[in-house]
């Protein structure tokens, strides 16, 4: 009798086991496969993104912060509204910016209006990269020219827009555009149930591991565009922050066959454990979208309008011999940088 007990429960747990290792097998398969469904909507979107590559156009930002701050930091606290104007031409290599900047631009400074803006320009122009900054009209500016190939190259790099949504680099703990994130890593799944946005019915995805989260919802109505995005991110080590993120409120424009945002709100809090914080509500708006330009024609890439006797410096370090801008040349100038 014994043994006939004994032979049951061994049946019994091999059955178990059996059982468990088909769920276990389901659960991944499943898995596997809804994570293949989200890589397929991800790629839609990079479509959509590639598809916009050449442009010109003319967009507006304001930004509200909220900063608490401790220590030696305590002076940047308080409450401060910047408005920033920009222009951007692009041809999916050659970019140039520029960009009017007032209000709070800073915790000490102040301007105005936009007719006394603070003016920053970037030109990467294929060979070489040039940046061109005005901080007051009583004074010409400061021009610096990157002329190593190399080094230009990666700074023009990083100059490069984001597409047809902006800010989706800036929720990510990696500084990547939120879908090429979400393609590496293991976890990314498609949910069951789509969720509305705006009126329309949208795919969600969801990403994870121990330190970061996110939740993006994909609009397919308007080109596979992000219509949603929510981050969490916890940064571990000697100044530990919990960041969160949000992009909402996008508004599409159909040009030709892409789906652009014309309006974008993006939100971003950091939160440490001491309690202090920094807090940034954007709104975004282009007010101006141009695709496909004849670049050439427009003379999108050619240097900014420079004002004679701007000071000139070549690559990033401050040479013996300065430089002026002088009628559209580079002038050589003995200095004492000490002064």
């Amino acid at each position: 009798m014994k043994e006939v007990k004994k032979f049951i429960l061994i049946a019994v747990l091999f059955y178990v086991a059996s059982e468990s290792l088909c769920i276990a097998n389901v659960t991944d398969k499943t898995s596997d496969e809804q994570r293949i469904k989200a890589i397929n909507i991800l790629e839609k979107f990079a479509q959509n993104q590639d598809n916009f590559r050449s442009f010109i156009l003319k967009e507006e930002e304001t930004t509200k912060n909220k900063i608490s701050l401790s220590g030696s930091w305590k002076d940047k606290s308080g409450e401060r509204t910047k408005y920033e104007a920009r222009e951007v031409a692009y041809d999916g290599n050659r970019i140039k910016r520029r960009a009017w900047t007032w209000g709070d631009v800073t915790s000490s400074e102040h301007i105005e209006s936009r007719e006394d803006a603070k003016y920053l320009s970037y030109l990467w122009d294929g060979s070489q990269f040039m940046s061109y900054h005005i901080v007051n009209k009583s004074h010409p500016g400061y021009v610096k020219i990157e002329k190593r190939l190399e080094q230009a190259k990666v700074t023009g790099k990083q100059m490069t827009p984001e597409g047809c949504i902006p800010g989706l680099s800036s929720i990510t703990s990696t500084g990547e555009r939120i879908d090429l994130l979400l393609k590496k890593m293991n976890n990314t799944r498609l949910l069951n149930e789509m969720e509305e946005i705006n009126t329309v019915k949208c795919y969600v995805i969801e990403a994870g591991d121990a330190n970061d989260s996110y939740k993006v919802w994909i609009d397919p109505e308007h080109g596979y565009n992000i219509a949603k995005v929510t981050s969490k991110i916890e940064i571990r080590g000697t100044r530990p922050e919990t960041r969160v993120g949000s992009i909402k409120n996008v508004k599409f424009t159909q040009i030709g066959e892409i789906w652009i945002a014309t309006e974008v709100d993006i939100y971003g809090r950091s939160d440490y454990p001491n309690g202090d914080f920094m807090e940034a509500d954007i709104h975004y708006k282009r007010i101006k979208i141009e695709l496909n330009p004849d670049h050439k024609r427009l003379n999108s890439f050619v240097v900014d309008n420079i004002r004679n006797g701007a000071r000139v410096w070549y690559n990033e370090s401050m040479l013996d011999a300065e430089y002026t801008w002088q009628d559209g040349k580079i002038i050589p100038k003995k200095v004492n940088l000490k002064k």
